[in-house]
């Protein structure tokens, strides 16, 4: 009987969440945000209370309420061009500038300091940062510049040092980055002036051509996966009439269609699932919830949005020339557990799996995190520990053995990631293949 319980309420949680013909929350104008006369080039979400913001004028914000009041953290006394940043937690981020010399700063106090990481990069100096990727406290990645060529940059040690590699015989330049995981990750920009997309699978360490655009005078712009295997790339013209278009994978960025758009020339993609999304950039923004296939003008998100952020599919951050939210923001003095840990899991990948699967979630608190895997009878087979991780970004993954280090036949199996006291369930695949 208690296996049976157990069973049912996995079941239940597995069951999946749809939004039948509810209508989703619609976006709102942050009343007290900062403005910028141009947009906001970048936006770090760290937690829904904790955010970042910044523009080409050098400036850094900050809000600890989820956008209900914001506090600028940094002026730059030069003015200069702050085009990207990245935050592992409320205090330790990067910022990537776009003038040249200098191109990486780092703060540890929560923006209110910038200190140069320039000189800790070996290898070919970029002439500037477009884009910067944090994965978790210890792996950021970043990609520049639309100036100054091709280039990549990473650090494995929370940024004591940043390895940087030339990829100008791949691209002419990049402008976005990301990885889903330590081994897999992808750039995209321009080169003859294509759209680009570049893929790595080890690391960075080398990057194959995944997508390459037929037409001219394009270029790719930011990159959003809402779940494992759909992503989508932003396609920039610099103006012009006309129909646009996104770039789309469903098989994990292995592959890329082009998607038709209404109008030219956007900048900001996000996806809040893999069907309901928005872009914009140069004019009116649009929303579509097929995918893709059909998209809809709306007055929100303002003529520049430059980047999204997503916690889950129910709360959103857009920049532009101010900052938009999607959803509501839970707030610490609500009497639901403020002080546990929440947990956020995404679509685990790949599944079905043949070896191992990797399961990506994201912390807004630190907390310990474990993984157990059951039989579809309730026994457990596995504990998986990855224990203290920090709020962010981070992933496990599980060799599909059980505790004694067995492999486990082909089958169906159930897990259940627990990160503090919250804790998301799913289910598993493994097709073993055949030797």
């Amino acid at each position: 009987m208690i296996a049976m319980r157990f069973i049912y309420a996995l079941l239940l949680a597995l069951l999946p969440c749809t939004v039948g013909s509810q209508t989703p929350p619609t976006w709102e104008l942050l009343p007290n945000s900062p403005t910028h006369g141009y947009r906001f080039e970048d936006l770090e979400a760290v937690s829904p209370q904790v955010l970042f913001i910044t523009n080409g004028s050098g400036e850094i914000f900050r809000t600890t309420d989820g956008g209900d009041s914001w506090e600028l953290r940094y002026s730059d006394p030069q003015f200069r061009y702050f085009r990207s940043l990245a935050f592992v937690d409320e205090n330790h981020g990067w910022v990537g500038l776009l003038d040249g010399g200098d191109v990486l700063y780092e703060t540890t106090d929560g923006g209110e300091t910038i200190m140069a990481a320039t000189p800790r990069i070996s290898g070919p100096l970029p002439q500037g940062i477009c884009g910067i990727y944090a994965l978790d406290s210890e792996a950021v990645y970043a990609a520049g510049a639309i100036i100054g060529g091709a280039h990549f940059l990473r650090t494995l040690d929370s940024g004591v040092s940043w390895t940087s590699l030339d990829l100008s015989a791949q691209a002419d330049f990049f402008i976005d980055v990301y990885f889903p995981d330590r081994q897999h990750g992808f750039l995209t920009g321009q080169r003859s002036g294509k759209v680009i997309i570049l893929g790595t699978d080890d690391g960075g360490a080398t990057w194959t051509e995944r997508f390459l655009s037929t037409d001219s005078g394009e270029w790719g712009w930011k990159l959003h996966f809402p779940t494992p295997l759909v992503g989508y790339v932003s396609v920039e013209t610099n103006g012009g009439a006309g129909e646009g278009s996104v770039i789309k994978t469903t098989d994990g960025g292995q592959t890329w269609q082009r998607v038709a758009t209404p109008t030219r020339s956007m900048q900001g993609v996000g996806f809040v699932s893999e069907q309901t999304g928005w872009y914009g950039g140069r004019g009116t923004a649009h929303v579509t919830t097929d995918g893709g296939l059909s998209w809809t003008a709306i007055g929100e998100l303002g003529q520049t949005v430059n980047r999204f952020a997503f916690f889950g599919d129910s709360l959103a951050f857009g920049a532009a020339e101010q900052i938009w939210r999607f959803g509501k923001v839970p707030l610490a003095s609500e009497p639901t557990e403020p002080s546990t840990p929440t947990l956020w899991i995404g679509a685990a990948y790949p599944n079905p799996f043949p070896e191992r699967v990797l399961l990506p979630y994201r912390l807004l608190e630190p907390a310990e995190v474990t993984l157990e895997v059951f039989d579809t009878t309730g026994r457990r087979l596995a504990l998986v520990e990855r224990g203290l991780r920090p709020a962010g970004p981070d992933e496990l993954i599980w060799d599909a053995r059980d505790d004694a280090g067995n492999p486990l036949p082909s089958g169906t199996y159930l897990y259940r990631l627990t990160a503090g006291t919250m804790s998301a369930t799913g289910r598993l695949v493994r097709i073993r293949p055949e030797r």
